[in-house]
């Protein structure tokens, strides 16, 4: 069974640095956090295995060859 823990001790283990609450509740929301997190009442939840992607390192999605995963992304329906 996967273990999950609040959005702060996450940050406690996985980051080097201090991060605002409010900062971690951005990523929860943004999907800069991989599993996404999931929202639990009031209080964010995220896995313990979970790591930080960087929004800028990622790929556009007008950048990816399969048209399939390019319409799902880019939010378009099939010609």
């Amino acid at each position: 069974m996967d273990q999950y823990t609040t959005l702060e001790d996450w940050a406690q283990q996985h980051i080097k640095f201090p991060v605002s609450t409010a900062t971690l509740r951005a990523w929860a929301k943004s999907g800069c956090i991989i599993p996404k997190p999931v929202k639990l009442g009031r209080r964010w939840a995220v896995k313990t295995n979970a790591i930080y992607v960087d929004p800028s390192s990622r790929k556009p999605a007008n950048d990816i060859q399969d048209d399939v995963v390019r319409r799902i992304l880019n939010g378009s329906k099939a010609s």
